[in-house]
């Protein structure tokens, strides 16, 4: 599983929804963290990975300095409010399966434990077929 259970749950939103191929995605995650994040570079990161069913990555996960994210200031007491933005390029390439899942989570980068997740199930539109 992704997520811990005991991780605090982020509220995330995307843009745009559904994500396209080619395109970059614009994820927003907020929520508070029951744990200080620290001002050391590298010391907490921001991932977004995009899993098929069996929790197998699609593309390349995301991942970033947390503190170095649009908006965030650490180091953080633990139970203060944050949002971010994080823009996540998705490959042309990406063949993005029907059905799949997104997680969205700030890790300790050198524990690489859970300190906040969200896990969406997403079902892709059916898109055009450009060959017609």
């Amino acid at each position: 599983m992704p997520c811990r259970p005991s991780s605090n749950l982020l509220t995330v939103k995307l843009s745009p929804d559904p994500i396209v191929p080619g395109k970059t995605v614009a994820v927003t995650m907020s929520g508070t963290l029951a744990v200080d994040v620290p001002a050391d570079p590298g010391s907490t990161l921001a991932e977004v990975a995009f899993l098929d069913t069996d929790y197998v990555p699609v593309i390349d996960p995301f991942s970033t300095d947390f503190c170095a994210s649009e908006g965030i200031k650490c180091p953080i007491p633990a139970g203060t409010e944050f949002s971010t933005v994080l823009n996540v390029p998705v490959p042309a390439s990406a063949d993005l399966p029907s059905q799949f899942e997104i997680v969205v989570d700030i890790k300790d980068g050198k524990t690489e434990e859970f300190l906040g997740c969200a896990l969406s199930d997403v079902l892709s539109p059916t898109l055009p077929n450009d060959d017609q």
